[in-house]
């Protein structure tokens, strides 16, 4: 695996290294920003992206249920699980829709940590 630009979650900025280049990674945290905040078959490809943006563009995320937001997740980490990036999303907190995305977990294979996907997106834990 190569490695990414950083982003921070917060600005959703590249961060600056001090030197007039960029922060890089070696980790997953890049590609699962980009793999779900970004809109399916956006610029790299038709499987790059997530539907996760339909629910930010809706009014509200009523009428949708946990296991239609996990099937989402699922469908969006897909490709990195397939290439062996992460590993398979892990849920918590199932029972209440507003806290399935801040309460997932993937495995950053690469380096054998649990990533957040609360961190990655800047999303209040649970």
């Amino acid at each position: 695996m190569g490695t990414d630009c950083q982003i921070d979650p917060r600005t959703r900025d590249l961060v600056p290294d001090g030197t007039g280049g960029y922060e890089r990674t070696t980790g997953a945290e890049t590609a699962l920003y980009y793999q779900i905040q970004q809109a399916l078959g956006w610029v790299l490809g038709p499987d790059e992206g997530s539907r996760l943006g339909d629910l930010n563009r809706a009014k509200s995320i009523e009428g949708r249920t946990v296991r239609e937001l996990q099937g989402l997740i699922v469908e969006a980490l897909a490709p990195l699980v397939a290439a062996g990036m992460i590993g398979a999303p892990d849920f918590h907190g199932e029972r209440e829709l507003a806290l399935v995305i801040g309460s997932t977990t993937v495995v950053d294979l690469s380096r054998g940590e649990a990533i957040s996907l609360a961190d990655v997106l800047d999303t209040p834990p649970p």
